[in-house]
């Protein structure tokens, strides 16, 4: 009886001490422009002290990793990955965009076939883009022509010239552009036919791992913000143009918000882990890290 009385007082005192985790109030956050600010925006414009645009692509981030100085950081759900597999400081607390690619073709496309002998010309070559199209093509052993362009903008701005007649894009990218001789076609169906999987996760929210617990404030704050991206469009754009300095207009972001991938699923963990199996299927494990992150990896099962 003795031991029991004592266990019960030591769960307790451990329980009330984890409870009493001294809060970070102002966690330094770290994104990149483009969809993951627009899904930041709304925690953001409270906290405008205390982050940090990284304007220099996957390249700043790898560096804000390696510093980490940063309590959080959006990133390429790959990215992420990488980072652990090297050295476990940042886990991921959860994929802040999803099925944010599409086709933008001058012809019809209705099916994978329809791509075969095509020049594609896309972006994020050794990331979601290239995952999710390689991985379509892949799967009908359709083979195309395609270029990678350093960014989403330089793509559009391939097919808005004329340069290239099909290229893969996002949003809220191509709400700004003039797309009505255009064909615009989500890749998620294609990708749910190739895999099987209801969708393919982009962006990720991580956060060091020895702070979880100090910032389980400032999470459920970007929690209940993320989840007013829904329910507040009109308010959500506003924020986000701030956030952004005029990069991102407010008219443009009430046409696109409901087209950028911003969800929560319940099986989001094994969509993650699907994704990355994908990816070592395509021979770029590197792109990984090597293998798909051990269980410590995934914040919050």
């Amino acid at each position: 009886m003795k031991k029991k009385i004592f266990s019960l007082i030591a769960l307790s005192a451990l329980l009330t001490a984890c409870g009493n985790v001294e809060q970070i109030k102002e966690p330094k956050v770290v994104m990149p422009s483009g969809a993951p600010l627009i899904a930041l925006s709304n925690y953001l414009i409270n906290h405008t002290g205390n982050y940090q645009i990284a304007n220099g692509g996957a390249q700043e981030l790898i560096a804000e990793f390696s510093a980490e100085e940063a309590n959080i950081i959006a990133a390429p759900i790959n990215l992420g990955a990488i980072r652990y597999n090297a050295k476990p400081i940042y886990g991921l607390y959860k994929t802040l965009v999803w099925d944010n690619l599409y086709i933008l073709s001058k012809e019809e496309i209705t099916s994978i076939e329809d791509l075969a002998g095509k020049k594609i010309t896309s972006f994020g070559l050794g990331s979601t883009p290239q995952i999710v199209l390689e991985t379509i093509l892949n799967s009908k052993s359709v083979t195309c022509d395609v270029e990678y362009l350093n960014t989403v903008v330089n793509a559009n701005t391939a097919f808005t010239s004329g340069a290239s007649d099909i290229v893969i894009s996002a949003q809220p990218q191509i709400s700004g552009l003039d797309t009505s001789t255009a064909h615009v076609i989500d890749l998620n169906p294609f990708w749910k036919e190739a895999t099987g999987l209801d969708s393919y996760p982009q962006s990720g929210l991580f956060v060091k791992i020895s702070e979880l617990d100090a910032l389980q404030d400032a999470l459920k704050e970007i929690d209940d913000a993320y989840n007013q991206i829904s329910t507040n469009i009109t308010k959500t754009a506003e924020n986000a143009e701030t956030i952004s300095g005029g990069s991102f207009k407010k008219s443009i972001l009430e046409k696109a918000l409901d087209k950028c991938g911003f969800k929560t699923l319940d099986n989001e963990t094994q969509l993650v882990k699907d994704y990355y199996q994908a990816m070592i299927n395509l021979n770029m494990a590197d792109k990984v890290g090597g293998k798909i992150p051990d269980e410590g990896f995934f914040l919050n099962k």
